[in-house]
C-alpha cells in the first residue's frame, strides 16, 4: 500500500486526514504496486510540498500504464529524490516534473546491461533534458548495484548545460571491474559547469584490489588541473581515481601551474599505490594546485576495517596527506621567518 508521511511531524496515510495536510512540506512516497498516479495527482496539489522522495520498486511496464496522463505541475517543488529502476527514474521524473526544481538526486537500484546502444541512457537523457532547468542547483546520481552504465559522462550529458549547477555528484555504491569514467571524460567534465562549488564522483565498496581494475584510459592529473583551472569556486572536490604507479606519468613540477586555489577539501576513491617517490610527487602537485586545504584531520587514522584493501587504500592516501601536511608546515614556518625579518 503507497504511503506519504510528513516527515517533521505525524505520520499520515493517503487519504486520510487531509486537511492537516494543507501545510505539508516535505513527503515521501513507497509504493511496490498501484495506486501511483492517484498518489501523485493528490501531491501535486499540496501548495507547500518543497521536499519529495518518490521510492518505487515497479517495473517498468506496470509504471508506464500507471502513469498514463500528465499530472498537474508541481508549483512549490523545490527538492526532488526519485528512487527506482532507470527507466521507471525516467518516467516519475517526467511525470512529476517540476518547474523550478532546484536539487535533483536519482538513486538507480539495478541498471539493465545492454550489449550494444544503451536504452536506458536515451531514456534518462530525454527525461533530463525536458525536466531539468537552470533554476537547478544541485544534481546526484546514485548506483546501487554493480551493473553500471557504460559512461557517466553520457548520463550526465543534458545537464552539461545548467550553468547554475553548485554541487554535482556520481555516487557508485559497488564497483566490480571497469570505471565507468576516462581521463578524457573528466577533461570534458570540466568544461561544463563553471560555478561548481562540490564535486563528487565517489566509489563506496570496490570487489577486489584497485590494481585489477580494468581502466584503458585512466583520470590523469592533467584532468586534475583543468578541474582546478576551470572551477576556482570549488570548495569541496572527491576524486575517483589517482594513480601513484611508478609507470605512470605526473607532469613535470614546472609545468603545473600555482594557483592559488580555494579548495578545502580533496578526497580519492581509488588509490594505485607504488612506493614513496610518486606519493611525494603527487604530494607537490596538489599543493601547487590547492595549496589552502584544510587538513586539520590528517592525523586521524581512518576507521578500522576488516577488509585488507580498505586498509591499504587508506594507508596510501593518508601517506600523501600527511607528505601534504608537511609541505604547509614548512611553507608556514618560512613566512612566519620572512615576517620576523
Amino acid at each position: 500500500m503507497p504511503r506519504v508521511f510528513r516527515t517533521r511531524a505525524q505520520r499520515v496515510v493517503a487519504g486520510d486526514g487531509r486537511p492537516r495536510l494543507a501545510a505539508l512540506h516535505s513527503a515521501v512516497f513507497h509504493s511496490a504496486c498501484g495506486q501511483v498516479l492517484q498518489i501523485l495527482q493528490t501531491l501535486s496539489g499540496f501548495s507547500s510540498l518543497r521536499k519529495l522522495t518518490l521510492s518505487a520498486r515497479l517495473p517498468f511496464e506496470v509504471t508506464a500504464l500507471q502513469i498514463t496522463r500528465p499530472i498537474p505541475a508541481f508549483p512549490t517543488l523545490r527538492d526532488l529524490k526519485i528512487i527506482g529502476r532507470p527507466r521507471v527514474c525516467s518516467i516519475f521524473l517526467e511525470a512529476v516534473a517540476p518547474v523550478q526544481l532546484e536539487s535533483l538526486a536519482l538513486e538507480f537500484t539495478e541498471w539493465l546491461l545492454a550489449l550494444q546502444d544503451d536504452p536506458e541512457v536515451a531514456f534518462l537523457n530525454a527525461a533530463l533534458t525536458t525536466t531539468t532547468t537552470r533554476a537547478l542547483r544541485r544534481l546526484r546520481f546514485t548506483f546501487s548495484s554493480y551493473q553500471l552504465p557504460g559512461s557517466l559522462l553520457e548520463i550526465a550529458q543534458p545537464t552539461r548545460a545548467l550553468d547554475g549547477l553548485t554541487h554535482v555528484a556520481f555516487r557508485i555504491n559497488k564497483l566490480e571491474d571497469g570505471l565507468p569514467v576516462t581521463g578524457t571524460a573528466l577533461c570534458t567534465m570540466a568544461q561544463a559547469w563553471p560555478n561548481l562549488v562540490d564535486f563528487e564522483m565517489s566509489i563506496g565498496e570496490s570487489n577486489g584490489d584497485d590494481e585489477d581494475l580494468d581502466i584503458d584510459d585512466p583520470p590523469t592529473a592533467r584532468a586534475l588541473i583543468q578541474f582546478a583551472e576551470r572551477h576556482p569556486r570549488l570548495v569541496r572536490l572527491v576524486w575517483p581515481y589517482v594513480c601513484m604507479a611508478e609507470s605512470f606519468e605526473l607532469p613535470e613540477l614546472r609545468t603545473v601551474p600555482l594557483l592559488d586555489h580555494g579548495l578545502q577539501v580533496f578526497r580519492t576513491s581509488l588509490v594505485e599505490k607504488d612506493g614513496l617517490p610518486k606519493h611525494r610527487a603527487y604530494a607537490m602537485l596538489l599543493d601547487r594546485l590547492f595549496p589552502n586545504l584544510d587538513l586539520s584531520d590528517a592525523d586521524a587514522r581512518y576507521p578500522g576495517t576488516k577488509m585488507m584493501f580498505y586498509r591499504e587504500r587508506h594507508q596510501n592516501w593518508h601517506d600523501v596527506e600527511q607528505l601534504l601536511l608537511a609541505i604547509q608546515d614548512g611553507r608556514k614556518d618560512v613566512a612566519a621567518e620572512n615576517g620576523d625579518a
